[in-house]
């Protein structure tokens, strides 16, 4: 793969958070205005391209969040997403206040499913909305116009390839090509981009918005990418409806520790990614997996003695993904699969002697305990220590 790239070239990645307008559209995410300025700008710090400050024409919070931060001293552009009718990008061109350099996303119908049974119209009326909707923005002085086409991956490529020949006509800029119902697998969402790309040439910004439905946002995001998408669009900790988003922390993971196959490069620090994610599951009160990747409890813990083993000599042994690069440290936890490795460790940190005696001692009693994960708590596993400490070895183990 990597078919459009040699070697010796490098791209810059263009990063359009949704966080707040996606990723608020999960049962339970719904933010303040005072959470959302909080957010964008952690969001805006990060060194995020576009930041998708939501629907100004469909609710005043947004309306009032996006006048806000026409005001604000930021690094980004703000994006506010409008449907293909005068009302809705008259209501958005307001709420940016008429600075020029923020980008209007409208949304338009992209395939015949969404043509025929969620509107009822035909074909060419639906291109003429297009049409007239990109239009109605640039007499409004909008210049950064980006269409995101609903539901694109299910339609035909005669419709896609009109749709899209309409919108650059008319002077889109951006065309987002969105796995609304997260359909795709990664083969198919490579040969649709790499399709796109040959229609529009190097001139438009090529975008994807992937759902992760079968779970394979991250995937087809990096295959989009791989197939020469200069935009993504992602939400920290793939947050979103439904099964969310393709995942921020995950897609620049994998870009970090796979340069060389992609050779793409971004401004993101992976440190404070990590915080910003952390603070975002802290603020909305995330269920978060504790096996999530990157941000998960357990993403950089492990609890088999083996593995604790070789770690603690080398971390290449057992760690891929190194949790220094986000500013973490590898966590052992103790329980009935911890080995001697990880007791020490343990002891150690807690400043307590690490006699090999007393070691098998705790470790004879944890493997035997009913709950052994309690002793993974520092001062449970205190109060062991110092209980075998007044006991005798061969009463303990016999």
């Amino acid at each position: 793969m990597n078919q459009h790239l040699s070697h010796s070239q490098e791209k810059n990645l263009i990063i359009y958070d949704t966080t707040l307008r996606d990723g608020e559209q999960a049962p339970g995410n719904s933010m303040s205005l005072a959470q959302k300025l909080w957010l964008f700008e952690m969001l805006d710090k990060l060194g995020m391209h576009y930041i998708d400050i939501g629907f100004p024409s469909a609710n005043d919070t947004d309306f009032q969040f996006c006048q806000k931060l026409t005001k604000l001293n930021k690094h980004c552009r703000l994006s506010a997403l409008a449907r293909a009718n005068q009302a809705d990008i008259k209501r958005t061109a307001e709420a940016f206040e008429g600075t020029e350099e923020n980008q209007i996303q409208i949304l338009l119908l992209g395939s015949e499913i969404h043509v025929n049974k969620k509107r009822n119209i035909s074909v060419k009326e639906a291109i003429d909305e297009a049409k007239q909707a990109i239009q109605y923005a640039k007499h409004l002085g909008i210049n950064d116009i980006s269409v995101a086409l609903e539901d694109a991956t299910r339609a035909s490529h005669d419709f896609l390839y009109d749709m899209i020949y309409a919108s650059v006509d008319k002077g889109a800029r951006t065309i987002v090509i969105p796995d609304t119902v997260g359909a795709m697998i990664p083969e198919e969402i490579y040969a649709l981009i790499q399709c796109i790309r040959g229609w529009v040439g190097d001139e438009i910004t090529l975008s994807v918005h992937c759902h992760n439905d079968m779970g394979l946002a991250t995937a087809n995001t990096l295959a989009a990418l791989d197939a020469s998408v200069d935009c993504i669009q992602t939400t920290l900790c793939g947050i979103g409806e439904r099964a969310g988003n393709a995942a921020l922390e995950e897609i620049l993971t994998v870009l970090h520790y796979k340069y060389e196959q992609f050779h793409i490069k971004h401004k993101v620090d992976l440190k404070q990614l990590y915080l910003a994610c952390k603070a975002l599951i802290q603020m909305l009160h995330l269920n978060v997996g504790k096996h999530k990747p990157i941000v998960g409890d357990n993403a950089f813990s492990t609890a088999a003695g083996i593995h604790i083993h070789g770690l603690m000599k080398d971390p290449s042994v057992y760690e891929f993904i190194q949790a220094k690069d986000f500013g973490l440290t590898q966590h052992f936890v103790i329980n009935k699969h911890a080995g001697r490795s990880a007791i020490k460790e343990r002891l150690h940190k807690l400043g307590l002697d690490t006699d090999p005696t007393k070691v098998e001692m705790i470790l004879f009693q944890i493997k035997n305990a009913e709950y052994s994960e309690i002793y993974n708590d520092d001062l449970t596993l205190l109060k062991l220590y110092h209980k075998l400490s007044h006991m005798d070895a061969d009463r303990i183990v016999h």
